[in-house]
């Protein structure tokens, strides 16, 4: 690559190098998710998850009456703060991890204040309790819910203001596998996709990454999307996991609303967004991406990487996104390859 090029490895803050050595040097020897188990991994995962302030926030289930009725969280900014769309949030944890309850609270309060938004997150069903397509149900029970009257009083908005999509890691898959199946794709303004996995059949990069485990290594996202697809999945046929309801990189991506693909350069799944932003630029979309150089997966939302200054950088880009779309503030931005 040339010298100011993200790939470049001069291009890496020294902070960033740094934080990345400590974290392949403090795993070295600990059990990986397969080798402790689900049970154990969720456990151990949840213990620094943490409530925010409860006067910005109010617990809600979307259909309550239905099969199968979803949680969700909804936060809003301070009362002074006037709201000026919706967001709807769909977190991370490899389908197997993850909650609206604590996991996201205080980056999603602050995206809140900072943007005028109230931001519902969803509590969808996780694996391997509950297999695909639960997950994915969930998170489009709570979308078309959104787009409705009820939806819309809950989110104390009006019918004039702005829907937006979030998704993280497992997140980003569903909601870019949920856009292309829902009836009006188009109820979103714009959709940012954060170091999403939107090919389960696995990309050269992924290949390549092999037992580095930055975060998470290639045979942890494989254990993740065993725990989705269960145990009698045709995981020998490479056309099975590239069906579009688990892989969106293979769905008709044609009339999606305008993307921000966000990740770096020192995840596994960089193959996923630089593939899908180009397929959503050749579906006729708008799409902008942000590769961050030697940024790992979670960076930014979770982890040690997130009290960086390269971390802060990602949120506030985010929030710059979301205001491109709230009250009219610009236009679509151009398509960027």
């Amino acid at each position: 690559p040339s010298k100011d090029s993200v790939y470049d490895p001069s291009a890496v803050p020294a902070d960033i190098a740094a934080l990345n050595a400590a974290i392949l040097k403090g795993v070295e020897g600990t059990p990986t998710y397969k080798e402790m188990g689900a049970a154990k991994a969720k456990a151990l995962r949840a213990q620094d998850w943490k409530d925010g302030d409860p006067a910005r926030f109010e617990d809600v289930t979307i259909l309550p009456g239905a099969t199968h009725p979803v949680e969700a969280r909804i936060f809003f900014p301070d009362p002074g703060t006037p709201i000026r769309g919706a967001l709807l949030h769909v977190h991370g944890g490899g389908f197997v991890f993850g909650t609206a309850r604590g996991q996201n609270d205080a980056r999603l309060q602050r995206h809140a204040q900072n943007c005028g938004l109230s931001i519902v997150t969803v509590e969808y069903r996780l694996a391997p309790e509950h297999r695909s397509p639960a997950a994915l149900d969930d998170c489009a029970t709570a979308a078309n819910w959104l787009a409705t009257a009820e939806g819309r009083h809950k989110m104390r908005i009006t019918e004039e203001m702005p829907l937006l999509l979030v998704g993280e890691s497992a997140g980003g898959n569903l909601a870019a596998s949920m856009l292309p199946q829902l009836s009006k794709p188009s109820i979103f303004a714009a959709v940012v996709l954060v170091y999403g996995w939107y090919d389960l059949s696995e990309l050269p990069f992924f290949r390549r990454w092999g037992g580095k485990r930055l975060v998470e290594s290639a045979d942890d996202l494989r254990w993740f999307r065993e725990q989705y697809l269960g145990p009698d999945f045709p995981y020998d046929k490479a056309e099975a996991l590239k069906d579009p309801a688990i892989s969106p990189l293979y769905a008709d991506l044609s009339g999606l609303p305008p993307a921000l693909f966000v990740i770096g350069t020192e995840d596994a799944l960089l193959d996923d967004s630089l593939f899908m932003h180009q397929r959503w630029l050749a579906s006729g979309n708008a799409s902008q991406i942000k590769v961050y150089p030697g940024a790992a997966h979670g960076m930014g939302h979770f982890g040690p990487h997130a009290k960086t200054p390269q971390g802060e950088q990602v949120l506030q880009d985010i929030e710059a996104f979301y205001k491109l779309y709230l009250g009219g503030q610009a236009d679509t931005p151009e398509s960027s390859a």
